[in-house]
This record gives structure tokens, C-alpha cells and sequence, in this order.
């Protein structure tokens, strides 16, 4: 969307029969339920609801709309990685990072332990220094790579400070990103009245910058900068 678009829009809007009837019957399941457990029925909705537009719009705008949504665009790459570096980048998906930075960088190595991702990654259209593995990053030698990119991986894992410790072993530059807790105001009221607050089901925990920072630093990194997207938080941390 343009910086100038026109966000305006008429005082009547065309009716929804779905929303119009969830608006109408609030009440009576407040009346017949009680507001606690209405307001805990309605999180769980949301948070369902929103997961499954947000793969829909993913779906139908593809690339684009992930560079908007996230946290690590090309703008980020550019200031955090230096010409020339040869870039691992560990649970890589369709190698959407080595694609934005693939003219100025030596080398990228697109890395997973699902081979069914790195056959999705090489089917795309990649420039001739990507590459991609099945494999796990901790088995690599140290100083084949100047940086290191693990973008929504750490949340899913049960020990994510062995990891970055592992990882800090064998390269000097560290690029992180995680789902943020805050994006959604309603998380708070989730995590205070006990409905699942995680953004996918395959997560053990969700970040805040706080939380992300304090993993950093005990596994050794130090935070050098910071980005923030509408759902997620960026780091650059080093050794």
C-alpha cells in the first residue's frame, strides 16, 4: 500500500449477514454462557480467524505481502549484512533472504531438516549463488559463513539457547527474528485468563524484545540492533 492512500471511506458500508448476526447474538450468549467465558470464546475465534487470513493474504499476494509483513526486508539486509558475505540462513523456506540480498553477496546457503522445504526452495526460480541442503546448521564447519540468518525458527525449538550457542560457534554475525507477543493487544487478556496465545501450533513460546534479548545474551550474543515489523522483532546480534 502507498504511503498516500486514501484511507477514507463512506459513513453507510455495505452489511455483512455474517457479522451483522455475530453482532446480534453477543448478547445472548453473554445471557446464556456469562461474559467470562463469551470473552474467552471470542480470543479463541480471533486468534483463529486472523491466523487463517493472514495465510490467505500470504497465499494471494505471495512474496510482496511478506516483505511488508515482516520483520526482515531488504532494507534490514542491506544495513545488516556487508557486500561480499557468504550468508547461511538455517529453516530457510523458499529462500525468500538469499533472493532480496542474492547481488551483493558471495554466496547463500539456504539450509533444512525437511527435505520436502529444500524441494519447494530449489523448484523456485533462484540466482546462481543460492544454494540449498537438507542437513542440520550445528553440523557445519566454523568460518564458512560471515552471517547467519534464523528467522522464526528459535520460537519453535525446546532448547533455543543451546542453539544460539551452538550457531555462535561457527559464525561471528547473528540475524534473528520471532513472532512478537505484543503485535496483538489481545494477547495480554489471553495470557491473563488462560486461552492459547501461540501464533502457530508447532511453537513452545512466543517473544517479546525483552525475552529475545535475554536468550541472546545468555547464550552469548550481544544485541547490536533492532527491527520491528507489524507482527514480528528483528535482531542483529554478534559474538
Amino acid at each position: 500500500m502507498a504511503p498516500s492512500a486514501d484511507l477514507s471511506f463512506a459513513r453507510a458500508k455495505p452489511r455483512s449477514p455474517l457479522l451483522s448476526l455475530m453482532f446480534r447474538s453477543t448478547p445472548l450468549v453473554r445471557r446464556l454462557i456469562g461474559p467470562e467465558r463469551t470473552l474467552r470464546m471470542l480470543l479463541q475465534i480471533e486468534r483463529a480467524s486472523w491466523r487463517l487470513a493472514y495465510e490467505a493474504a500470504s497465499q494471494r499476494s505471495g512474496e510482496a505481502f511478506m516483505n511488508r509483513s515482516l520483520a526482515i526486508r531488504r532494507e534490514q539486509l542491506d544495513q545488516w549484512i556487508p557486500d561480499g558475505a557468504a550468508v547461511l540462513d538455517i529453516g530457510c523456506r523458499d529462500g525468500r533472504h538469499g533472493r532480496l540480498i542474492a547481488d551483493r553477496i558471495s554466496r547463500y546457503l539456504g539450509i533444512d531438516r525437511l527435505p520436502d522445504v529444500i524441494t519447494r526452495a530449489r523448484s523456485q526460480p533462484q540466482p546462481p549463488n543460492l544454494y540449498f541442503e537438507v542437513g542440520d546448521a550445528r553440523a557445519l564447519p566454523p568460518g564458512e559463513f560471515d552471517v547467519a540468518i534464523a528467522s522464526h525458527l528459535i520460537e519453535h525449538l525446546d532448547d533455543p539457547e543451546g542453539f544460539l550457542r551452538d550457531i555462535g560457534d561457527r559464525v561471528p554475525r547473528l540475524i534473528v527474528e520471532v513472532p512478537d507477543f505484543d503485535h496483538d493487544l489481545l494477547n495480554a487478556v489471553r495470557l491473563e485468563v488462560g486461552v492459547d496465545f501461540s501464533s502457530d501450533d508447532d511453537h513452545v513460546r512466543e517473544y517479546t524484545a525483552d525475552l529475545l534479548g535475554q536468550q541472546l545474551a545468555a547464550a552469548g550474543w550481544k544485541v547490536v540492533d533492532r527491527a520491528r515489523s507489524p507482527i514480528s522483532i528483528a535482531a542483529l546480534a554478534v559474538r
